[in-house]
């Protein structure tokens, strides 16, 4: 069947069903916002303890779920990004909600001093972990340094919700028990001046390719 044939069968269905397909569309489920809603309650119900590192909400949104580890406000350098959410946090964990597409969990170093960026580049870049991004560090840009895939688009095709749901949490508590720890503790180990935590290789001036 030509395109052709299919918008004129298209129309032909709407002509004749609209009133129940705008109703239908009218009351389409949000998958973005489900799954943005649903990390949201994961993250705030991540349980605490002194061994754990503390979570915290920051600014989130249908498309970004953000967070933070307490911890990390005490550096100097935390408090210091030019421009992304109200907390001025420079580091911070973003989930990435793609329509019906993609799901990714970045860590992500925002607009702000290029030292402090590469220290915390620097930081990461070494540990034992899983897709580090080797990210440009420009100064008013957004670097994301680690990128995680959750969900695939084909997960969203041969998936239910309730699947979804569970590929989502297994994640989470996977990187709650390994990744997480490892990237706290880096980060908070990194103590000004930064020129005396930049790891060898890593230059203090200019950007990282």
């Amino acid at each position: 069947m030509s395109d052709s044939e299919i918008a004129q069968l298209c129309r032909k269905i709407y002509k004749q069903h609209y009133k129940a397909l705008d109703l239908i569309y009218d009351h389409r489920p949000d998958l973005q916002l489900q799954i943005s809603e649903f990390l949201q309650e994961l993250v705030k119900g991540t349980h605490q303890s002194d061994t754990k590192p503390i979570i915290e909400l920051d600014d989130s949104n249908k498309w970004w779920v953000r967070f933070a580890l307490t911890d990390w406000d005490r550096l100097s350098f935390q408090k210091t990004c030019t421009r992304w959410t109200k907390t001025k946090r420079l580091v911070l964990f973003e989930f990435v909600i793609n329509r019906s597409n993609s799901l990714n969990l970045n860590l992500v170093i925002g607009p702000g001093n290029p030292d402090h960026k590469k220290a915390i580049f620097g930081a990461v870049r070494h540990l034992s972990i899983s897709n580090v991004v080797n990210s440009r560090l420009i100064p008013d840009q957004w670097s994301p340094i680690v990128s995680q895939r959750i969900l695939k688009s084909s997960d969203y095709i041969e998936k239910d919700w309730e699947e979804l749901q569970k590929a989502i949490t297994s994640f989470w508590n996977k990187f709650i028990a390994n990744d997480l720890t490892a990237i706290h503790q880096a980060v908070r180990n990194i103590e000004m001046p930064v020129s005396l935590t930049i790891h060898p290789g890593i230059e203090s001036q200019g950007t990282i390719d």
